[in-house]
């Protein structure tokens, strides 16, 4: 039998303190996550414990919004029945949910009509939710595309801070272009914003193997008011542009002008979340994979 690790016991004695008639059997941590450490107990719970204390927010919003979205999406969403806050109790805060049966998004094999009409219609859904009441539920103010732009113009500036040292002039002359031309031009801006799930990543996606169709979106963390067309990017790094096109007729919702292009943007910054991450948390490996991803996004797979 594998004894446990001394990470898996800091764990274990922090459920059985805060949930005493939870039997452990089995505990399985996963630590890719930017934002949490998400632990797969049983294979019938998932805590997830904050990395850092502004995520505590984020999990706050996710508390207030869920609920709601439970009755407006198809797709089943975390039901949060442990939340256990910081307080002199609870010196560790988590949140825990039963786990949502499925298997990641993967269209390795090819995307299937149900699978596209399934993603499609997810889409619809949660970009029709009402907005005023998503940004009273999230805690913030009904946002507008100035705001939304302000936010990468933003964006931007860090990088040039904080990023730009990291880059050769050549680099940085390309770079510069990028944001410019698409910060300058006023049809990447002509979009109705929506809630947005903000990381549909395939790994959030959980597909039913046997219908191949949505069974539960989970990670809200980082849910907003903003551009529907993020909500594609992950859709557009799991099966290409071809798959893109196919959830789209299915999609019932507007998406504003130049919305490949949109698309396209939002996948190329990621190399800059990347080190920005790295940046923030001081881990190296994250700045060097971000930097060889930039570096090859635009066209310096030698620097």
């Amino acid at each position: 039998m594998r004894e446990n690790t001394q990470e898996e016991m800091h764990y274990r004695a922090i459920l059985s303190q805060h949930l005493p008639g939870l039997q452990i059997d089995t505990l399985s941590i996963n630590q890719m996550g930017w934002d949490s450490v998400v632990l797969d107990v049983n294979g019938e719970w998932i805590f997830r414990f904050p990395r850092r204390p502004e995520i505590e927010a984020q999990h706050e919003k996710e508390i207030a919004l869920l609920p709601a979205l439970s009755g407006h999406l198809h797709a089943a969403v975390p039901r949060f029945e442990v939340i256990c806050r910081r307080s002199a109790e609870c010196k560790t805060p988590f949140v825990g949910y039963r786990k949502i049966a499925g298997n990641a998004l993967s269209v390795q094999g090819g995307a299937s009509e149900a699978l596209c009409r399934s993603l499609g219609e997810f889409l619809t859904e949660l970009h029709s939710f009402p907005m005023e009441r998503a940004a009273s539920l999230l805690g913030i103010p009904p946002a507008n595309v100035d705001d939304w732009k302000r936010r990468y113009e933003d964006f931007y500036d860090r990088a040039r801070a904080l990023i730009f040292p990291l880059l050769g002039e050549a680099v940085q002359a390309k770079v510069a272009a990028f944001w410019e031309s698409y910060l300058g031009e006023e049809e990447n801006f002509q979009f109705e914003p929506v809630l947005i799930h903000a990381d549909l990543a395939s790994e959030h996606i959980l597909i039913d193997p046997k219908s191949d169709q949505i069974c539960g979106i989970i990670d809200w963390e980082d849910a907003a008011i903003g551009d529907p067309a993020l909500d594609f990017v992950g859709l557009l790094w799991a099966g290409g542009g071809e798959f893109v096109k196919q959830i789209q007729a299915y999609y019932q919702g507007c998406l504003g002008g130049n919305f490949v292009e949109r698309m396209h943007f939002y996948r190329d910054i990621i190399p800059f979340h990347e080190i920005q991450f790295g940046l923030l948390t001081s881990d190296k490996i994250y700045i060097r994979g971000g930097l060889r991803n930039l570096h090859q996004i635009f066209g310096f797979m030698d620097e």
